[in-house]
């Protein structure tokens, strides 16, 4: 959502830009068009950035984070896009068997809310995770997936660390600076 906010920010900003630059043009206020070629530019950086942004947002994956570094444990990029995609199977395939869902360990990021991530004992996720390695089909990056999971909450729990699920986007994830906030601000 604060990235809707934020791109619509930027194309109001945009727009006003062009506005003040080809608007005297057409109106025959200005005899150069060298500010309107300059506001047409800007403006169509302006929304092409806004576009890509929006198109990363829609890409979104489940990231592990921990309430202290594990320094054990590799994740590799472009994990967790495969988990969030089957959510929705995994939460029912838990349910059936009577275990935590996944989505019960999803906490809000504290970089969004203000709010501390609500911190979960990786014991409780354990179960739920090795229920849905069962069920799921060696090889894939699902599987992949759950097992690189399933290895951090091991590394998490030898560590006495405690855990929550985040969702995040490509199109936050992709940001550098907010990645080592977000992780600085956990551990």
């Amino acid at each position: 959502m604060s990235t809707l906010r934020h791109g619509g920010r930027l194309l109001l900003f945009g727009g006003a830009v062009l506005a003040c630059t080809v608007g005297p043009t057409l109106l025959g206020w200005w005899d150069a068009t060298l500010p309107a070629a300059i506001g047409a530019a800007f403006f169509a950086v302006v929304l092409v950035s806004v576009v890509v942004n929006l198109g990363l947002e829609l890409i979104a994956s489940v990231h592990a984070y921990f309430d202290r570094r594990l320094g054990d444990v590799d994740v590799p990029w472009l994990s967790g896009r495969a988990l969030y995609s089957e959510s929705g199977r995994f939460d029912a395939l838990a349910r059936e068997a009577g275990l935590p869902l996944l989505s019960e360990f999803e906490s809000s990021d504290d970089l969004d809310t203000g709010i501390a991530p609500a911190w979960h004992p990786p014991e409780l996720a354990l179960p739920t995770v090795g229920h849905l390695l069962a069920h799921t089909a060696p090889g894939t990056r699902l599987h992949r997936d759950l097992l690189t999971l399933r290895t951090a909450l091991l590394s998490a729990r030898a560590k006495n660390a405690r855990f929550c699920l985040l969702v995040q986007s490509w199109g936050r994830g992709a940001n550098a600076e907010i990645e080592a906030r977000r992780r600085g601000s956990f551990s």
